[in-house]
């Protein structure tokens, strides 16, 4: 995660099975938004029953935690909040040297 935490906020718009039609970042830091984005694209969400689909603004935390660490052993967890919070932790790693 590049040693940058932050939130982004992503509004979805969804079709009537759930897959994501489009999204568009409202706010957030700029090297974290684009992976919010990218990443929420490709997920499917429960159906929407309301004729043209759903619109909803989704929010993905990153927060880096604990010393830093080898790459290799940087583990990443994602915790589900409220329906409309994703939590992304990781590790912080140590910088590459030649």
């Amino acid at each position: 995660m590049a040693g940058v935490q932050g939130s982004v906020v992503v509004a979805l718009r969804l079709s009537r099975d759930g897959s994501v039609l489009a999204g568009e970042v409202l706010s957030g830091n700029g090297l974290l938004a684009s992976a919010a984005e990218t990443t929420l694209k490709t997920w499917a969400f429960a159906p929407c029953e309301q004729e043209g689909g759903c619109e909803f603004n989704m929010k993905v935390r990153y927060l880096l935690l604990g010393e830093p660490r080898d790459i290799s052993q940087c583990e990443d967890t994602f915790e589900f909040d409220n329906g409309d919070q994703i939590l992304v932790t990781s590790q912080f790693a140590k910088a590459i040297k030649d």
